[in-house]
Order: structure tokens, then C-alpha cells, then sequence
């Protein structure tokens, strides 16, 4: 057997003055007026304390307060601020509906066996309605239109019976239903004033008597599903705007707008269990083009203070082109958070790893002026270690055994290859004869074992090489090195370990020329 339907109607009565007053600085009183009727819709508490109430007149609005800010309803901007509810909702619950311009439906029955009952449902409800910081109403019924009308007559009524539901909505006076005012008028001239009287009346009488409009209504709150609504399904990304109610001239006045909507992507990604790499933050000005501030996290972030600090030290090095008007938060990309491992045995290190010093910097300094070493395929020592932006965002080292060998074709790598093979091996000889004269002592005592190899290179390297006199005491054989053929500054050295008379071991080599330069010093 199926479930019996339960909804819940969501109505926010005020998001555009939420949005406007997210910071918190606002104290004077502050009310949103209908453009055609010039009527308030949304007030705040500053002024409801000086008398001013909904539906009251502008005039008489402003005749009660000197200090009141007067702000236009905009029901492009309340369709997506409602969209922005809906896309933190959706984490709560999968199936809704959303009821411009104010308003959103949750279907509860398929959710309640995962939050174990109705009320667990609704106290992580209210939670996170809390935590987002918006006013709001709901009410619980059986049906859409049923949970619509208990949301305007009695709110946060909650209740899965059937029975319950249909006492509270026999009370509900027939001015709340969703009717032209003629068909409420012409109900009250017949003495019906509540929804119990109505449905006391024979349905013959109804359908002779009164418009489809009202057949359909009841219809509705007696079970009967509506044809034209379809489920909300959420965008792939992140997108919240405020606008504030003054403009902004300098940047540390955005901190406290950026703040809320970081709080509020960090509820979004903590829902979804997940991390970002970049926020973007758009500026925008009433006469000129947006700016975007683009903040990148070498390792995935999802905490809001993390993100406010590197939005902080971004904000100091932007000069703003004109006085901002509106703020919007995006973030296009998610990632999982990957598992940091840590050495046992490694001591105690830093608050900081690697990708978040990394992320500080740049966020400090920009992206452009932040280099890390790496390997480039080339034979000459000077030319094999270069300086890279730290462009990725889990950017590592790169291993020698990953380098790419330059591009050639294959019979002039094999050419080249044998080529310096034969001459490698034959100056080793003459150089190695050379050493034995030089030398009294025996090299591979004289040399550490780490030395000890043709291969080993110095840990410290001159720039430019610096130019000496032939090295007397020669203590490893020779290793040439040709920079290769097809490029246009051709260079053949010899290169040899020696000891200077400081007792220092040199990697010292000798060119074409047969002068002899020091490349770097071995510890």
C-alpha cells in the first residue's frame, strides 16, 4: 500500500529584506514598497517598533519616520533569491516545487524514513533555516493546497494526520483562499465565512452556483494533484547575490557581505560533502562593466574563514573602479576531498602544509609571481633546473623519470647517442692517465663514496661557471656532455671532479676552447 502524501509549503515572507540586511549593520527603519501601489510588502523590526505595518500606505509610512529607507519590491530578484533557498534546500529534501515569487513546496513522505518522523524533519529544518538566516513560515498537510492555506492560518502547524488536518483547515477563513476578490464577496453575501461552512454546502449546489475556479480549489485541498507543476532540479554549481543597501567604496566594507556568502557556501559544500578550488566574486557597478576577483585554493577548501582570509588578501591588492552596488559568489567546479597522510617520524611541523602557504601567496602576491623548481629536458646542468609558475592546483615536483626527451627524429637520437658514447669513453682514458700522474693517492679513497660515480653532480652550482686555472688533483674520471645539435649555440664540455687548494671538491669542466671553469661545489 502506498503512502499517504505529505507536503509542506515553505513561504518566505521577506527574502529581498533579508538580503539586504545579511550584515546585520542595518538599524534604521526599512521597508520594501509595491512599484504600482506604493503599498509596504516587507518591513523590519526597526519599523514595526515606529508603528509602520504591512499593506500601509508609503505616505502614511513616511509621515511616521524621518529616517525611513524606502526600497522598491523587485520580483526578478525575488525569483532568484528564491531559486538560491531552493538550491540549499535540495540537500534536505529531492523533491520540490517551487511557488514564485515566495513560496516552495516539500514533499515529505519519501523522506521520512531517512530523518526517522516528522518532527526530525522538521527541527533539521528549522536548523538549517536558521543558520541561512532568513525569516519564514511553514505548515504540514496532506495535500499541496491544504499545506498552502495552513502556512497563511496557522503557522508551523505540524501534523500527519488526517484527521487534525482537516479541523485546522475547516477553520481557515475563506479571505486566505486563492480566489478573485468577486468570488470571496460574492461567498460572504451568502453568510459562508470559513472553509468548514463551505464544504458543508452539496456539491450540486457548488458546481451550479459558483465559478470553476472555486470547483478546482477544493478539489485541490481534497486530494486532488495539480497539473501543472514539475519537481526542482538543482543547477551543477554555486551562485548567491547580495546587494547591499548602500554602495561600497573602499574593500574592507565587503568583508562583512563576502562573509555571509561564504557561510553560505560552506553549508552548501558541507551538505554535498564536498571541497572547491576557486570561488569567483563579482563586482558589480550601476555604470560600469563587472569586475571579477578570482580566489584559487592550491589544495580544496570548504571552510568560510579559510576562504574569507584568502579573499581578504586578494580584496587589499584590487582597487575598486567605482562605488559596488551588488556582490555575487560562483563556484563552477567541486571536488572530493582527498586524505592527507602524515609521517609518524617526521616531527612536529608547521600549522601550514605545502598547498595552503602556497594558497596564501598566492592570494598575497598573484599567481604570476609564485615559481616552483622543475626539471627540463636538457643536458647542461644550467639549462636542466627552471623556475615554473605554480599554475596546478596539487602541484608537485616533477621526477626526473618523467621528463620528456626532446623531440627528434629517431635516427638522429640514435646517431647522437652513439656519437657521445664513443667519445665519452675515450676521454675518460686520457683523463684518467692524467689523474694517476697527477695524483699520488688513490681517487676512490680520496673521493666520498657519494662522489665516487661519473654521475654525481654538485649540490651547489655556480651562475655564471666561474673561470680557473687546470685543476691539479683530478680525482674521478671524465664525463662530456654535449648540448645537442639542433640548437644553435653549440657547447661540448669535459667535465671532471677535483679538489682546489682549499681542499674543496669542485665540479670543474674544460671547453672547446680548453679553458677550464668551476660549475658548482660538492658538500
Amino acid at each position: 500500500m502506498a503512502a499517504q502524501p505529505l507536503w509542506l509549503y515553505l513561504q518566505f515572507p521577506q527574502l529581498q529584506l533579508d538580503m539586504l540586511e545579511a550584515d546585520g549593520s542595518k538599524t534604521v527603519p526599512l521597508v520594501i514598497v509595491s512599484s504600482q501601489q506604493l503599498q509596504v510588502q516587507q518591513l523590519n523590526q526597526a519599523a514595526k517598533d515606529v508603528g509602520i505595518k504591512p499593506k500601509m500606505a508609503l505616505a502614511l509610512a513616511c509621515a511616521l519616520s524621518k529616517q525611513l529607507d524606502v526600497i522598491a519590491e523587485q520580483t526578478e530578484l525575488a525569483g532568484q533569491l528564491l531559486a538560491q533557498q531552493a538550491q540549499l534546500l535540495y540537500q534536505l529534501c529531492a523533491d520540490m516545487v517551487l511557488a514564485p515569487p515566495d513560496a516552495i513546496w516539500l514533499r515529505l513522505d519519501p523522506m521520512l524514513n531517512l530523518y526517522g518522523g516528522l518532527a526530525k524533519f522538521c527541527q533539521k529544518l528549522r536548523a538549517l533555516l536558521t543558520q541561512i538566516g532568513c525569516t519564514f513560515n511553514f505548515a504540514v498537510a496532506d495535500t499541496m493546497a491544504a499545506a498552502r492555506l495552513l502556512c497563511f492560518h496557522q503557522p508551523m502547524f505540524i501534523s500527519a494526520e488526517t484527521k487534525l488536518i482537516r479541523q485546522a483547515l475547516h477553520t481557515c477563513p475563506l479571505a486566505l483562499l486563492p480566489l478573485t476578490p468577486n468570488t470571496i464577496r460574492e461567498l460572504q453575501r451568502l453568510g459562508l465565512h470559513s472553509v468548514g461552512e463551505l464544504f458543508a454546502l452539496p456539491a450540486r449546489s457548488l458546481n451550479t452556483r459558483f465559478p470553476v475556479e472555486l470547483i478546482d480549489f477544493l478539489q485541490e485541498l481534497q486530494g486532488k494533484p495539480k497539473a501543472n507543476f514539475c519537481y526542482y532540479s538543482p543547477p551543477e554549481f554555486f551562485d548567491q547575490k547580495l546587494e547591499p543597501l548602500y554602495l561600497i567604496e573602499q574593500q574592507q566594507h565587503l568583508l562583512p557581505l563576502c562573509k555571509v556568502l561564504l557561510q553560505q557556501l560552506d553549508m552548501y559544500l558541507q551538505l554535498r560533502d564536498q571541497y572547491c578550488h576557486q570561488i569567483t566574486l563579482v563586482l558589480c557597478y550601476r555604470d560600469q562593466p563587472t569586475q571579477l576577483l578570482v580566489v584559487s585554493s592550491a589544495q580544496g577548501e570548504r571552510q568560510a574563514t579559510t576562504w574569507l582570509q584568502l579573499l581578504q588578501l586578494r580584496l587589499e591588492q584590487t582597487q575598486l573602479q567605482a562605488p559596488v552596488c551588488a556582490l555575487t559568489l560562483s563556484v563552477r567546479h567541486f571536488v572530493a576531498k582527498q586524505a592527507e597522510t602524515k609521517d609518524l617520524f617526521q616531527g612536529v611541523q608547521g600549522k601550514l602544509n605545502r598547498q595552503q602557504l602556497l594558497s596564501i601567496l598566492q592570494a598575497r602576491l598573484g599567481e604570476s609571481r609564485i615559481f616552483q623548481p622543475a626539471l627540463a629536458a636538457s643536458h647542461l646542468p644550467e639549462s636542466a633546473n627552471q623556475l615554473v609558475a605554480c599554475e596546478a592546483a596539487d602541484s608537485a615536483l616533477p621526477n626526473s623519470d618523467d621528463v620528456a626527451s626532446p623531440t627528434l627524429p629517431n635516427h638522429a637520437q640514435q646517431n647522437s647517442e652513439k656519437q657521445n658514447t664513443v667519445k665519452q669513453s675515450s676521454v675518460k682514458k686520457s683523463y684518467a692517465d692524467q689523474g694517476a700522474r697527477k695524483s699520488k693517492l688513490n681517487p676512490s679513497k680520496l673521493l666520498p663514496q657519494s662522489l665516487s660515480s661519473d654521475l654525481a653532480r654538485p649540490l651547489l652550482l655556480c651562475s655564471p661557471p666561474k673561470p680557473c686555472p687546470p685543476p691539479l688533483d683530478i680525482s674521478a674520471g671524465v664525463e662530456r656532455i654535449l648540448s645537442p645539435w639542433w640548437q644553435p649555440n653549440f657547447e661540448q664540455r669535459d667535465y671532471v671532479i677535483a679538489r682546489n687548494a682549499q681542499g674543496q671538491w669542485c665540479w670543474c669542466y674544460r671547453d672547446q676552447q680548453r679553458q677550464w671553469f668551476i660549475h658548482g661545489y660538492f658538500s
